[in-house]
């Protein structure tokens, strides 16, 4: 058997042949990191992808959302009061539902307007009203609530009957009523 002999190589040979395997390995690791570094950013743009889409889509939208905002905003306008003050508030629509009671034909006793509160992105605004008149004289006013703008909503109604006597037998009924408009909170 004979044996296999490797070269005998001399010290500036495995130096140089040291310096090319550690320059190799350096050279693996670096392809190995950027690859790895490379799959990573495919992956993160993958993801961007989706987002990158929506937002295009609302560029390509902006001109439509925009008329929507101020389209609501018109809609708003006109059922809540906006800048005015709330005690100005207050006193005009105290004074519109004592003559909204009174053209109705009831006769309005007493009001005062609530403490304004708020709720939400909204000041709710309360008068109080009390008066006496018929069935279908409140039921007119009632028609008149419904239709006014700004909003003016029924917080609580109630109504209890007026006792008379004598030869007028028509019923006559005594009305409370809380009732309240919106303003916009200005933030």
């Amino acid at each position: 058997m004979s044996k296999v002999q490797l070269p005998i190589l001399t010290r500036s040979q495995w130096l140089v042949l040291g310096s090319f395997a550690t320059a190799l390995v350096i050279l693996l690791i670096v392809a190995l990191i950027s690859l790895g570094s490379f799959f990573s950013y495919r992956e993160q743009v993958a993801d961007l992808q989706p987002k990158l889409a929506r937002m295009e889509g609302m560029l390509l939208a902006q001109d439509r959302i925009r008329e929507a905002g101020m389209t609501a905003d018109q809609g708003v306008e006109g059922l809540v009061y906006s800048d005015e003050d709330t005690n100005s508030i207050g006193v005009n629509m105290q004074q519109k539902l004592r003559s909204a009671l009174s053209s109705g034909g009831m006769s309005v006793s007493g009001s005062n307007i609530q403490n304004a509160r708020e709720f939400e992105s909204l000041i709710l605004i309360g008068v109080s009203i009390t008066a006496e008149g018929t069935l279908a004289q409140l039921e007119s006013v009632l028609e008149k609530i419904v239709r006014a703008r700004p909003i003016v909503l029924i917080d609580r109604l109630e109504i209890r009957p007026e006792r008379r006597r004598g030869a007028d037998t028509s019923q006559v009924i005594e009305v409370q009523i809380q009732l309240y408009s919106m303003k916009l909170k200005n933030d």
